[in-house]
């Protein structure tokens, strides 16, 4: 009698380790880049809050803008600067104490929200027809508004800086000599704001 044998070839299914491994590192860098899409710099959420700003400041233009219409109106086709600002305030764009004066007859408008515009007459302040309105910035911190040089020497010079929104500011007053580097800094005085 004739003995058959046969062979069995059993197969093992299954990852090895290092397909593991490989497998885990490649869902790692997708988890990076994927956070990184979502919370970078630029960011979906990111993007999304930068237009939401620009936006809301776009809106307050607008707003600004349409006021013009009833001061217009008022005064039969001529532009009144008076008669604007009363009316930016009336449409509760801002209050009177949200409005300053510039040196140069301009104003500076802070809404309710905290966005700063410049409102330019044009031609002039002595003779407006029409007001040219920009963006400045946010009320969220002390922001420079002029810088006045009031007396220069040969080794010396004074300037005078108005700020805005620097109620209880530090000012810390630094210099260095032209031609250095921006990290050769050095602290003269530093002051508390009391006002």
């Amino acid at each position: 009698m004739e003995k058959i044998t046969i062979n069995r070839v059993t197969k093992k299914s299954g990852i090895t380790l290092i397909a593991l491994v490989v497998t885990l590192v490649v869902l790692l860098i997708l988890a990076a880049i994927t956070i990184n899409f979502l919370v970078g710099d630029n960011g979906i959420f990111r993007t999304a809050k930068d237009a939401e700003k620009e936006m809301e400041i776009a809106e307050w233009q607008e707003r600004l803008e349409l006021s013009k219409l009833p001061v217009y109106a008022k005064n039969e086709g001529k532009f009144d600067m008076d008669d604007y600002l009363d009316q930016i305030v009336q449409d509760g764009i801002t209050n009177k104490e949200d409005i300053v004066e510039n040196e140069d007859g301009s104003y500076e408008i802070t809404t309710d929200d905290g966005y700063i515009f410049e409102i330019k007459p044009i031609p002039d302040s002595e003779n407006p027809s029409d007001v040219e309105i920009g963006w400045v910035g946010t009320e969220d911190g002390p922001r420079i508004r002029d810088i006045k040089v009031t007396n220069k020497t040969t080794n010396s010079i004074r300037v005078e800086v108005e700020v805005a929104n620097a109620e209880d500011a530090t000012y810390k007053y630094e210099y260095r000599k032209e031609g250095e580097d921006d990290n050769s800094w050095k602290l003269a005085e530093e002051s508390k704001n009391n006002t």
